[in-house]
């Protein structure tokens, strides 16, 4: 791709130690949108560009920048990650939809699916595909209410399970059983590093002033509390086994991070964009929701909704030398 002429920057084909796309707005950019600029020289829509800021993707002179019409002046320095402008094109014209097999378990009250990475739980401002437009419209196809409400959430770049209520009354429900912290909630995580020990992580969480949707351990944080146990170590990368007791946005990334085991592909918490020697991107956080566990509201028969990982995580467990036939998630 040749950049843009009004942009000074590095070429597309950036080093292999470089992650982030670099360019300088100059004169003839003076006052253009940041969405404009991003599509423009990441080479993707404008929809794309937004996602992309909207993520935390972009800085402008190393300080994060979300708002996607923000007027840019001459002499700003652009940062792009590149592994999320190769994950967008990678995604772009490629549409996100849930299928009849990733719903992994469903009754009158709650309906439990498969989400894959890189779709929203919920609907955002910019109109992205999410588990609130897309799984309505799978249940009405099989002639069902498409009725639901979410309980829980998961990042974006996460996949695994997540359960829904049906109706309002069962919403509530579930919702008293996260507050009293009656779910048993098991993730696995594919991390760089070692664990020094099977344990318990108490370490308070915040979000950190000056930066984008990131947080941080922190002595004014919320409590946040995260069972960590490695399954499998091989060449300083670990297959880990999470449980949180608490639910504090990116608690398990933020815990790992500060046990200086972060996860691949997060590089908001330090985690690697790339692996290997051949340099292999790892296009999101390698964190799976596998399986949640509760005493049903209705019937208080006890459930256990559980989604294996598939293949991108799996894959990527596999080459690592991190994945075996079986394991004892306790």
């Amino acid at each position: 791709m040749v950049p843009h002429k009004g942009i000074l920057c590095d070429p597309w084909s950036v080093s292999k130690e470089r992650q982030e796309i670099q360019c300088t707005v100059t004169g003839e950019e003076d006052g253009q949108k940041l969405d404009r600029l991003v599509a423009r020289y990441a080479g993707v829509s404008r929809r794309i560009a937004r996602i992309l800021i909207s993520r935390g993707a972009v800085k402008a002179n190393g300080r994060g920048v979300k708002i996607l019409t923000k007027p840019m002046k001459a002499g700003v320095k652009l940062l792009i990650e590149k592994s999320l402008v190769e994950e967008a094109g990678q995604k772009k014209g490629k549409k996100i939809e849930l299928h009849e097999a990733d719903i992994l378990y469903k009754d009158r009250w709650l309906v439990g699916i498969y989400k894959p990475s890189g779709l929203l739980s919920e609907t955002d401002r910019l109109g992205s595909p999410s588990v609130q437009t897309l799984l309505p419209e799978l249940l009405e196809s099989q002639g069902e209410s498409g009725e639901v409400h979410l309980v829980h959430r998961l990042d974006a770049g996460t996949s695994g399970v997540l359960v829904l209520a049906r109706k309002p009354n069962i919403a509530r429900a579930m919702h008293e059983l996260f507050r009293q912290k009656k779910l048993k909630k098991i993730y696995l995580a594919l991390s760089q590093g070692r664990l020094k020990k099977d344990h318990w992580c108490d370490a308070p969480i915040k979000r950190m002033p000056g930066q984008v949707a990131r947080h941080g351990v922190h002595p004014e944080g919320k409590p946040s509390r995260t069972y960590l146990k490695e399954l499998a170590f091989h060449d300083d990368n670990s297959l880990v086994l999470a449980q949180p007791k608490t639910g504090r946005t990116h608690q398990i990334r933020v815990h790992l991070a500060h046990l200086e085991c972060p996860i691949l592909g997060d590089k908001r918490y330090g985690g690697k964009a790339y692996i290997g020697e051949d340099y292999r991107p790892v296009h999101r956080p390698m964190l799976h929701a596998y399986a949640l566990e509760f005493k049903h509201p209705k019937s208080s028969e006890p459930v256990c909704v559980e989604g294996p990982p598939r293949s991108d995580f799996k894959g990527l467990a596999e080459s690592l030398g991190l994945w075996q036939n079986e394991f004892t998630l306790a």
